[in-house]
């Protein structure tokens, strides 16, 4: 079961079990919670008489190919998803849900994302059934993985192949020469 004092390392939702401050594009305003790579946010939600809370948390993805991963443990049968479109609200569903029951992560939500602005969807996955003060903790744990730089990554998309040999050839002389051909053949394969 997922505690309801903080664990460490957990910040706190700034939202009480039956409010709504971060309902995001679930609310009549929409206001959102933050979360970073490598942070765990201690919650709550709840679910009743086909009503359920929903808490979103945006983030921004810096690079092309960043691989993010939502875990959520909670108390409840819950759902966590990554989202884009964010901004108007119109949302697309982005790589494979995850799932959570009993304290336990079943599966985590996973993602390879473009660079931009993204959020974490968390629910109950059942509009009943989770009262406020029982059973209505959970925890939202964000990793991401960045693709390592690729010095020789001339058209910016995470890897060092044709496009940027065709790239460098388009120039050649300047300002590339033999010895920069050189070192992008030894940066070959760079991000794949």
């Amino acid at each position: 079961m997922v505690s309801q004092a903080l664990p460490d390392g957990c910040r706190a939702e700034l939202e009480s079990c039956g409010q709504d401050l971060n309902g995001g594009c679930d609310a009549v305003v929409t206001q959102w919670g933050m979360i970073s790579c490598g942070e765990t946010i201690c919650g709550t939600a709840w679910a009743t008489a086909g009503d359920r809370d929903s808490d979103w948390y945006r983030f921004v993805v810096e690079r092309d190919g960043t691989e993010v991963s939502a875990t959520l443990e909670s108390d409840f049968p819950g759902i966590v998803v990554i989202v884009s479109g964010v901004g108007s609200c119109q949302i697309d569903i982005e790589g494979q849900p995850g799932y959570s029951d009993d304290g336990l992560s079943v599966s985590p939500a996973i993602a390879t994302l473009a660079a931009g602005e993204y959020a974490l969807y968390i629910a109950p996955y059942y509009a009943t059934g989770t009262l406020c003060g029982i059973n209505d903790g959970y925890e939202l744990i964000m990793t991401c993985e960045t693709p390592p730089t690729c010095a020789w990554d001339l058209t910016n998309d995470g890897t060092v192949d044709a496009g940027d040999l065709a790239a460098m050839l388009s120039t050649w002389g300047a300002p590339y020469e033999a010895d920069d051909l050189a070192a992008m053949l030894a940066d070959w394969g760079c991000g794949a």
